[in-house]
């Protein structure tokens, strides 16, 4: 069973950059427009939270690209066997007063089908206990996949290879403190689309570790690039996904034939 629900409009982005409320509270968000590929990189933590992030190899470099949320002129990271670490972790609680909450989510391009691409890792061993938590695109499959463990918790893996090659893919993890649920957008799958979910159930921890917390990871000898990456401690909306009030969205390239006919349709889909 499939549920839809439509917004049509000729402005329907400008729309929503109005009116969807800000809401969610931002841990850290990456938009590498400042990345410079002098060495060492240092990426800004643009929510002001402090979590920067650096790569400590020198395969990595800053490219010129049309970008998902910002302009033309804006840049990207492209990692190659690097991992960017992120400052100060343990300042973040997950855990956030019992609610057990968080979105990972942002923008990724394989160069290849065997490409692992890590958008975040958050790890931590609090009290003893190891937490894993992660969204990535699994290497020689295509597929995305996730997970919310803590001492228990499962694996998700979307049914299909539903992340598409040299062009930008739109993933989310949103956590509910209950459910985990997984989403794509991509020229396959033009509208949001929820691609995999499964009850977890997991108490999150009040901080995390550094040196096992990362962002924009590629782990194997490959290419991929990343772009506008965001970490929420709360649970988003579907109408809040990809259209956070801190950027300022503009049609993917997917979306601009729909644009130049006139009308933009946005279409949420969700599998049951």
């Amino acid at each position: 069973m499939r549920i839809g629900r439509f917004l049509t409009s000729g402005s329907a982005l400008l729309v929503l950059a109005a009116t969807i409320p800000a809401g969610a509270a931002t841990i850290a968000k990456y938009d590498f427009d400042a990345f410079s590929s002098s060495p060492p990189p240092k990426i800004a933590d643009i929510s002001g939270n402090g979590h920067n992030l650096t790569y400590s190899a020198n395969n990595y470099a800053a490219i010129d690209t049309w970008d998902p949320f910002d302009n033309a002129n804006s840049k990207s990271l492209v990692a190659r066997y690097n991992t960017g670490i992120m400052t100060d972790p343990g300042t973040i609680n997950l855990n956030n007063g019992g609610s057990n909450r968080f979105t990972i989510e942002g923008w990724v391009r394989p160069a290849a089908s065997n490409v692992e691409a890590v958008v975040a890792h958050l790890g931590s061993t609090q009290g003893g206990n190891t937490t894993d938590i992660y969204l990535k695109v699994v290497a020689n499959t295509g597929q995305v996949q996730s997970r919310v463990y803590n001492g228990g918790g499962p694996v998700v893996t979307s049914a299909n290879s539903i992340v598409q090659n040299n062009e930008w893919n739109y993933l989310a993890l949103v956590y509910d403190g209950n459910w985990m649920r997984m989403y794509v957008k991509n020229s396959a799958y033009p509208s949001l689309t929820e691609v995999g979910s499964a009850e977890a159930g997991v108490a999150l921890p009040t901080s995390l570790n550094s040196g096992t917390t990362y962002v924009a990871a590629v782990p194997t000898d490959w290419y991929a690039g990343f772009d506008d990456i965001r970490i929420s401690d709360t649970a988003l909306t579907d109408a809040q996904l990809g259209y956070h009030a801190s950027f300022t969205p503009v049609p993917e390239p997917a979306s601009l034939m729909l644009v130049g006919l006139g009308g933009l349709m946005l279409f949420r889909r969700r599998k049951m």
